[in-house]
């Protein structure tokens, strides 16, 4: 009797890889996720390996019962079931789609919070921004410290006095249409110009608009021929004098890259059609503009996402390429400084993201704990530091997001602040002395400028 109550058991317990792991998604059962277990190697073999592990550990639990309700199945036996099939369906759940991921996806955060830099100022309701791409430099030495309010207003903040004055940090409301799911700028200077784009409603396609003084109404800005509706947003300079269009040469064979600079007042730097540079210097690869400057008469750009380069007007390689070792930055992930750079990966499957650099105040990289993805990087006006913004890159534990300032000498950590999950705060440093954030508690937001220690 016990043997065959035994032998019925071990059947009945293989009834477990019926359990269904419920994700947010669609569900599959307990077998589909251990035969993938078994056959899939995208994940490290101890996850692989405690994935099964507890399949056997849920096949026993679930014989023993069974076994126990066998033994006397005319009894009141059977209506431990209704216990533990919920049970065991929780248990499965909880491991494989909560326990399991967060002991091998996310790690814990072992630094604490270092909060020594004084408090210059703050304005509540408003939250760091930077509308495109975002400069290396902002403030005095680069594009102006920008913020938006809860209904997509954009302001530009006054720097406070230095060191030892009375600080004032205001808000100056910027005459822009706030952004939209088909408005949005894209680029907003000094002087209040800015550079929209415009989606059709009806179509999709983007357009481009150019906003030359505050107040004055958006006019067209003629696309290049030869601009297709994939290709890259232009970029304006930082002086707001030009524009930058990533275009195909016309003509037979294979089309060569080109960008087009076009002015958008009168530099004396143009033509009044604007200047073609040859990327032939660069050799093959696809090609990205990154900045325009009409002072020095060049540009920078990202080939296939990983190289990085500058090119003079006349078509002359000036700086780099550039590939920034030990990360796999995108066009988007990447910084130049002078003839330094910061570069962090733009996106990675396995592991923890790195933040690299080589800037005048030293060389070095960071590694960021996994779980957590990079939000933002902003780098100080004399490259002697380097601040980053982290946020969880999965949907379960509680991971903290950050902000934290590293040195760069030596990647000593100056200042860390921990926010609430999901706060996903810009960084910068609009001056020598003060770094930027954004706090947040709740739905409350407030920016807060702190003063750097002047020798970190």
């Amino acid at each position: 009797m016990r043997r065959r109550a035994l032998g019925l058991a071990i059947g009945l317990s293989f009834s477990v890889y019926l359990l269904p792991l419920v994700g947010p998604h669609a569900f599959f059962p307990l077998a589909t996720w251990v035969l993938g277990a078994v056959t899939r190697l995208d994940r490290p073999a101890p996850w692989r390996l405690a994935e099964v592990i507890v399949a056997v550990a849920l096949q026993a639990g679930a014989g023993g019962v069974w076994y126990w309700v066998v033994r006397r199945p005319r009894s009141l036996r059977p209506l431990v079931l209704l216990l533990a099939v919920p049970a065991l369906l929780v248990a499965a759940n909880w491991v494989y789609l909560i326990a399991l991921p967060s002991r091998f996806l996310i790690e814990a955060e072992t630094a604490p919070e270092r909060r020594r830099w004084p408090v210059a100022c703050s304005v509540a309701g408003w939250t760091l921004t930077t509308p495109g791409r975002k400069p290396a430099v902002v403030g005095p030495a680069g594009e102006p410290l920008l913020v938006q309010d809860d209904q997509g207003r954009l302001g530009r903040v006054s720097v406070p006095a230095p060191a030892g004055a009375d600080a004032q940090c205001e808000v100056m409301p910027l005459a822009l249409p706030p952004a939209t799911g088909n408005v949005a700028p894209v680029w907003v200077g000094n002087g209040g110009r800015a550079l929209l784009s415009r989606v059709d409603r009806h179509t999709g396609a983007v357009s481009w608009e150019w906003i030359a003084r505050p107040g004055s109404p958006a006019l067209p800005l003629a696309e290049p021929p030869g601009r297709r509706p994939g290709h890259p947003a232009p970029v304006v300079s930082r002086d707001g004098q030009a524009v930058g269009w990533g275009v195909p040469r016309t003509g037979t064979g294979p089309p060569a890259r080109s960008v087009l600079v076009t002015p958008l007042s009168s530099p004396a730097a143009f033509a009044d059609d604007g200047v073609v540079i040859g990327l032939d210097a660069l050799g093959p690869g696809s090609v990205v503009v990154l900045d325009v400057d009409p002072a020095s008469r060049e540009v920078l750009v990202a080939v296939d996402e990983r190289r990085f380069a500058a090119v003079g007007f006349g078509g002359a390689l000036r700086w780099g390429p550039v590939q920034p070792a030990g990360v796999e930055p995108l066009a988007t992930t990447f910084r130049r400084l002078g003839d330094g750079w910061v570069a962090w990966d733009g996106y990675r499957e396995d592991g923890g993201y790195v933040v690299a650099w080589s800037l005048a105040g030293g060389r070095g990289a960071h590694r960021v704990p996994r779980g957590r993805s990079v939000t933002d990087v902003a780098v100080h006006p004399e490259g002697r530091l380097v601040a980053v913004s982290v946020t969880t890159s999965v949907s379960i534990g509680d991971v903290q997001d950050a902000v934290y300032v590293l040195r760069t000498s030596d990647g000593a950590e100056l200042f860390r602040r921990f926010l609430p999950r999901h706060a996903r705060s810009a960084v910068a440093f609009p001056a020598r002395d003060l770094f930027a954030y954004t706090e947040r508690d709740g739905a409350h937001a407030e920016l807060v400028l702190l003063r750097v220690d002047p020798a970190p």
